[in-house]
């Protein structure tokens, strides 16, 4: 089974299997930070999809310029892998 989905949710476990109404820490924290980035502007929807604005690939050139490190894949998946063992 992938982590995060469940199958055969009961009605008590929320829409993302986490067993928790609206999903894990993870998912809420997620949620949050799009919500958070959708309303500044730099997201927005198409669709079932969530894409970046110009206002969003100005922000990437900014943080890219500045230091590289900040909009590596990699590294953010280590900082939410650290995350998560001390949340």
């Amino acid at each position: 089974m992938v982590r995060g989905c469940a199958p055969n949710r009961g009605p008590d476990q929320g829409p993302h299997g986490s067993g928790r109404p609206g999903g894990s820490a993870r998912q809420r924290r997620g949620r949050k930070i799009i919500t958070g980035l959708k309303k500044q502007g730099f997201l927005t929807a198409q669709g079932k999809n969530i894409v970046p604005t110009d206002r969003g690939f100005a922000l990437f050139g900014v943080l890219k310029r500045a230091d590289p490190a900040l909009v590596d894949p990699d590294v953010t998946a280590e900082l939410w892998s650290a995350c998560s063992t001390m949340c």
